[in-house]
């Protein structure tokens, strides 16, 4: 008991969740709270009526296709279109997963146990607005925001302050007179704030559907510009253990690139990985600038809207040098793995067919504990050694990778697209999924084309047909380093395909990222008929046919 009570008083050794909040609020560090789900989306209107503008108000509830309802948490202004003036717009409406919720208490000096504690212990503290009256009664009011650095508070600073209590709840509290403005006896606090219903779960909705009428008007549309996104459980105690001492230390300054990663990791809690560099070490190099990578969870890129958020609050709240932050997109390396396993019949009851999952399995979890994040690379032995310990029957295994990139080309236009796959790659094996292109000479005559490396360093088009060379150069390729370039004019691509695969054999078995890369395994199924690669092949053999 005296030692589970001395490991709680240290923050990297507590496992009471009160007792981590309260070690990490002795260095400055308030957890974060859960988020809600948020989506933008545009609101139209028509009316003949012709105000001079259309007020949506805050708690406007909007329903979904899933079971999650969604709110606003401030009031939106509709003016009239410009090119219409019976249409009535407003986009960048953020939409937030939960309930609406406004709270009040009335200022009390002579009870010294009063607290100003949020009821709710789901509130997303992001969302929060808190206002301040003289009185009840008064037409005066003051929006009070929350403080993030005590270095630039005066007397009158109208801030406020949170912390999470011992039952899981946030307070807040205000100034004393010194470090922001103190309240007074009689002020009249209205706090405004989301309660999440779904967090994670609420992600990826995209159909937002009116259920009550915007400023006496019924009938509107709604028009999702991005899906709901973000939203996540409050800060768990690892996470809470990892960033408090390094949010101490960097004074909430952005120095280093390290305390770059932990602002975004503190503010952002649905970034799944992130890896940063400076400029200077960059390819080519840019100096003056900073940059991340970041995959979020579940999905694969960010919106060109969400990275520029991120940007414009990374240097608002903890820029303090003139290098930019640049915010990227992953670049993925996908493998495509052949693999033949020999077993002993006798030491098994299993089907092959149950034995080929089992295998699959093994591979998708090797690469999901060992390479599907920044900064990771591929080994092809720790692979087969897993491949091998995944059954007791098991006696060896063989196998050979692919690797390939993805470009989504638009159609009926010429683009090039540079590919780094930073790996060395063997000659002639460089080739891309099938596409068409149309008929130079007939037109509307359309034929399969698939782009090829010549194995001296060019990549040509070619007819899929015939397999004559249509041009000897779209594009060209370094087989030591693994950059490629190609350039195509697709008319259109095969049904029911976005994406150009290029496909390459690398050098050696061993793949390893750059700054902004994620290895992954290619889960797709073959189509012979436009060259798409099976992702993972397993085929079973038996031991004395290996040793024939």
């Amino acid at each position: 008991m005296a030692n589970m009570m001395a490991n709680e008083m240290f923050l990297d050794s507590s496992s009471i969740r009160h007792s981590t909040v309260s070690k990490a609020k002795e260095v400055g560090y308030t957890p974060r709270s859960v988020r809600s789900s948020k989506a933008l989306v545009k609101i139209s209107i028509s009316t003949l009526t012709s105000p001079p503008e259309i007020v949506m108000d805050a708690g406007t509830i909007f329903d979904t296709s899933s079971k999650y309802t969604f709110a606003t948490k401030e009031n939106y202004t509709l003016y009239p279109s410009v090119n219409d003036a019976t249409l009535y717009e407003v986009e960048d409406v953020v939409v937030y997963d939960g309930n609406y919720v406004e709270f009040h208490y009335t200022v009390n000096m002579s009870d010294p146990d009063q607290r100003f504690v949020i009821p709710s212990d789901n509130v997303d503290m992001s969302t929060i607005r808190v206002f301040v009256q003289p009185d009840k009664d008064s037409t005066d009011i003051d929006e009070y925001f929350i403080n993030d650095d005590l270095n630039r508070l005066k007397p009158d600073s109208l801030v406020f302050f949170n912390h999470e209590t011992a039952q899981g709840f946030f307070e807040i509290t205000f100034g004393d007179g010194i470090l922001g403005k103190k309240l007074l006896n009689g002020n009249y606090i209205t706090m405004t704030y989301i309660v999440a219903k779904g967090k994670e779960d609420a992600n990826y909705n995209d159909n937002f559907i009116p259920i009550v009428s915007i400023d006496g008007y019924g009938s509107y549309e709604v028009d999702t510009i991005e899906p709901s996104f973000g939203g996540a459980e409050k800060e768990s105690l690892e996470d809470i253990k990892f960033l408090a001492p390094k949010m101490f230390q960097s004074q909430r300054r952005a120095v280093t690139i390290e305390d770059y990663e932990t602002f975004l990791l503190h503010d952002y809690p649905w970034i799944d990985t992130i890896n940063s560099w400076g400029g200077e070490n960059n390819n080519p190099p840019i100096y003056g600038k900073v940059f991340f990578a970041i995959k979020p969870k579940h999905t694969e890129f960010l919106s060109n809207k969400l990275k520029e958020t991120i940007k414009e609050n990374l240097i608002k709240k903890y820029n303090v040098v003139t290098i930019v932050p640049e915010i990227i997109n992953p670049d993925y390396i996908y493998i495509n793995i052949e693999s033949l396993v020999f077993y002993v019949p006798s030491k098994t009851i299993l089907s092959e067919s149950k034995m080929i999952g089992m295998i699959n399995d093994t591979i998708y979890e090797y690469f999901s504990d060992t390479t599907e994040k920044f900064k990771m690379d591929y080994r092809f032995s720790p692979m087969a050694t897993r491949i091998d310990e995944t059954d007791k029957s098991f006696v060896s295994s063989l196998g050979n990778i692919m690797i390939h990139k993805r470009v989504y080309p638009l159609t009926n236009i010429s683009q090039t697209f540079d590919l780094k796959f930073n790996n060395p790659l063997t000659p002639f094996s460089i080739e891309t999924s099938y596409f068409n292109i149309e008929d130079g000479v007939n037109v509307g005559v359309l034929f399969e084309s698939v782009v090829k490396d010549n194995g001296k360093g060019k990549m040509i088009l070619v007819h899929v047909a015939t397999g004559i060379v249509l041009d000897n150069d779209v594009g060209n390729v370094n087989y030591d380093t693994g950059d490629v370039s190609i350039t195509i004019f697709p008319y259109n691509l095969p049904a029911d395909t976005l994406d150009v695969r290029v496909y390459a054999l690398p050098r050696y078995k061993n793949i390893e990222s750059g700054y902004n890369q994620i290895i992954v395994p290619d889960d797709s199924a073959v189509n012979y008929d436009i060259n798409r690669k099976q992702g993972v092949v397993v085929k079973m053999s038996t031991d004395e046919i290996k040793k024939g």
